[in-house]
């Protein structure tokens, strides 16, 4: 790189695994609710986070219309919101960050970031916007958000958006997580992919922004070998939005998910649904 040649935000290229479509139920789901144009419109995204600061990408409903002209094929800007929402719903995207800060990102596009740069020249990362543990990514360098870029998009404004994602209903899309009311267990191989994205530690961090004590730690390692990661991970969500930062919390919103027959997110997705139709709000 030459001298006093500003480092490159972007990337140049992405890596993405060649199984895409056989072990990852998250795309299931998105093919099944959106076919091809769906998954296309997830790719498209994705590539911009990786194109313009290599993590995420500023977007909002509002520019829903101008994404659809860029990406031509047929999309229209009603399909655009209908996908951004169901990967925020499913979890493809970050629902909390979009919310709070109109960002696109998610866990995977971020390893893959961290994967490419992990060698190169330290590049800072907005600590807000970072969803990997320090174990996950060693050497990470933090800094606070550059508020420039907040004019970068100036059409997001989260308290003026009336946009509401509609909400899906799955059904058993994911074979692997058959029968799990009555034994709550995922294949040994899937089992191991989980507790490679969800740790008790980034846990703790991401929604209680500290470390778990031992027992705590023992606690949440034993709800993630016997639930859904992802539902774990939600019920650490919801504790974190009620302003309740504590196990007991978590436990009974996954005691209420048991009651309910609930064992993965395609059963929330449901249940919103329910609560919907009666018009009324957890």
């Amino acid at each position: 790189m030459a001298a006093g040649r500003p480092l490159k935000e972007g990337l140049d290229y992405s890596n993405w695994v060649v199984d895409i479509f056989d072990n990852d139920s998250k795309i299931d789901k998105l093919l099944d609710s959106q076919g091809a144009a769906g998954f296309l419109i997830y790719f498209y995204l994705c590539q911009r986070a990786y194109g313009s600061e290599g993590y995420f990408f500023k977007w909002s409903y509002d520019d829903a219309a101008t994404t659809s002209r860029k990406i031509g094929g047929g999309v229209r800007s009603e399909t655009m919101k209908q996908v951004v929402g169901l990967c925020l719903q499913i979890g493809l995207f970050h629902k909390r960050l979009f919310d709070r800060d109109g960002i696109l990102t998610s866990r995977g596009i971020q390893k893959r970031y961290w994967k490419i740069v992990k060698d190169r020249t330290p590049r800072p990362v907005i600590k807000d916007y970072w969803l990997l543990s320090e174990e996950e990514s060693p050497g990470v360098i933090f800094c606070t958000q550059n508020p420039a870029r907040d004019s970068e998009n100036p059409n997001y404004d989260p308290q003026k958006s009336n946009y509401q994602p509609p909400k899906f209903n799955y059904g058993p899309l994911n074979k692997r997580k058959e029968n799990k009311t009555k034994n709550i267990t995922t294949t040994p191989t899937a089992a191991r992919a989980c507790a490679e994205e969800i740790t008790p530690s980034w846990l703790f961090s991401q929604y209680f922004g500290r470390e778990p004590v031992p027992a705590e730690k023992q606690r949440c390692e034993v709800w993630l070998e016997s639930w859904d990661p992802e539902l774990v991970e939600h019920a650490f969500f919801r504790a974190c939005d009620m302003g309740q930062g504590n196990l007991a919390y978590v436990s009974g919103i996954l005691q209420d998910y048991r009651r309910q027959g609930i064992t993965d997110m395609g059963g929330v997705a449901e249940d919103d649904m329910r609560h919907d139709a009666r018009g009324k709000r957890r």
